[in-house]
């Protein structure tokens, strides 16, 4: 058996990357915090958006761009990174699925109505993902009642300051890439 080299001609993942750095720099011109939610299905990310939107009335503009079905680690042109993790599925995640929460900037615990129900442990979740990434912020919500949204949203207008810095707020807008599947 002999080896043979095919060469395609170009580096797709570069062009992808390149891509994105592209779209990030063009929103962050605009003032645009860009932020990517990723969780497995039913986590609850359209709920937190809804809650996010009442919370800021006309203030801010929410935007859903879709679901991203895919691996996790895709620069999408995204600013900061947000895993979503319901309590339904269990405090065990960030040790089976490390990449989603080492590459995320904050762990969103979901559907905290629900913890009296299910046997979930909001401190070993957050002590698991902390092992992964120790800088992991974590925020629990239960997007229905509002509780936590005001510590969500706080969170993204904090990090809008910190990443674009004193780009004026002109677009009003904080673009939300959804994903959803793999974790």
């Amino acid at each position: 058996m002999s080896a043979k080299t095919v060469s395609g001609g170009r580096d797709v993942l570069v062009e992808r990357r390149a891509a994105a750095e592209r779209f990030r720099a063009t929103q962050a011109r605009r003032g645009t915090l860009v932020v990517q939610l990723i969780s497995a299905p039913e986590a609850g990310k359209t709920a937190l958006l809804e809650a996010a939107a009442r919370y800021w009335d006309s203030s801010r503009r929410l935007e859903d761009v879709g679901n991203l079905v895919g691996p996790a680690p895709h620069d999408v042109g995204q600013h900061l990174r947000a895993v979503l993790l319901s309590v339904t599925e269990g405090d065990d995640k960030p040790d089976k699925y490390p990449k989603a929460f080492r590459s995320s900037d904050v762990l969103v615990l979901t559907k905290l109505d629900l913890l009296p129900h299910v046997p979930f442990s909001v401190e070993a979740a957050a002590a698991d993902a902390r092992r992964i990434r120790p800088d992991l912020e974590v925020l629990s919500v239960n997007a229905l009642a509002g509780a936590g949204i005001a510590a969500w949203c706080a969170y993204l207008a904090r990090r809008r300051q910190e990443i674009l810095g004193a780009v004026p707020d002109t677009s009003r807008e904080v673009r939300v890439f959804l994903r959803q599947g793999r974790v």
